[in-house]
């Protein structure tokens, strides 16, 4: 094949393949995943090799260098090396690519490892919900601290968690957060109250703090049960000795 019909070939492929860049081969050519590295990385140096080779074989058989048979041999043992190339090419890009995935996933474990550590053998309470208010995660010490199992709170509104009166304050904060943006529990501590498996109430600590994941708010809420320091009041025999030091003098 004459030099000038392969550079025709490939300006008319690369006219087709600009003609549609958000679909098929443009699009995998322009993705940051591997398909895009390996033929940014493949594509340039085959399509220089192929030229190169019909531009030598093309001189070389107008100068009598060999006949067409040899030059068709030429180019066809230029194929088979080129395309033995990119194959090893191609694998050596895989592996490197592979190598990086396994270091991300060793990371990525390590760091799950070391938050799953911390999350279980933390004394506060650590709960996870959606936009929703749907319990997505909690940790051992929010089980013990409301009595539920993992089971029992997983799926389900954290209004659970709060006395009745509370569970309407909840809906209409919601509501007010994603109609304005406005936080008003988000980011700060306050003293509110929790509701036990049991039905009896006891007064904690909370904080919460909103992220964002895959484009989805995720709420985490901290509770510390602040039970023991609430209506704490002296041992008996302290208010005796008090009240008699106060009538003696």
């Amino acid at each position: 094949m004459a030099p000038h019909t392969i550079a025709g070939m490939f300006a008319l492929s690369a006219g087709l393949l600009c003609a549609r860049p958000a679909r098929g081969a443009m699009a995998w050519l322009a993705s940051a995943g591997p398909q895009g590295l390996l033929l940014r990385q493949l594509l340039p140096s085959g399509i220089a090799i192929l030229l190169a080779t019909a531009f030598i074989a093309e001189f070389g058989h107008k100068g009598g260098v060999y006949g067409a048979a040899h030059r068709a041999a030429l180019e066809l043992s230029t194929a088979i090396v080129l395309l033995s190339a990119l194959v090893l090419w191609a694998a050596a890009v895989l592996a490197r690519l592979d190598a990086a995935r396994a270091a991300v996933t060793r990371a990525y474990e390590k760091t799950a490892a070391y938050l799953k550590a911390s999350t279980e053998a933390s004394v506060d309470g650590i709960i996870t919900a959606d936009e929703r208010g749907m319990i997505e995660t909690v940790n051992p010490a929010a089980t013990r601290h409301f009595g539920f199992t993992a089971q029992e709170m997983i799926g389900r509104n954290v209004s659970m968690l709060m006395p009745e009166q509370n569970r309407s304050r909840l809906d209409r904060y919601l509501q007010h957060y994603f109609s304005t943006g406005a936080r008003g529990t988000s980011g700060g501590r306050r003293e509110v109250r929790g509701l036990r498996k049991d039905g009896a109430q006891f007064p904690l600590e909370l904080a919460v703090s909103e992220t964002r994941v895959d484009g989805h708010r995720l709420f985490t809420g901290i509770v510390r049960d602040i039970s023991s320091g609430v209506g704490f009041s002296c041992p008996a025999s302290w208010q005796r000795a008090m009240k008699s030091a106060c009538c003696s003098g």
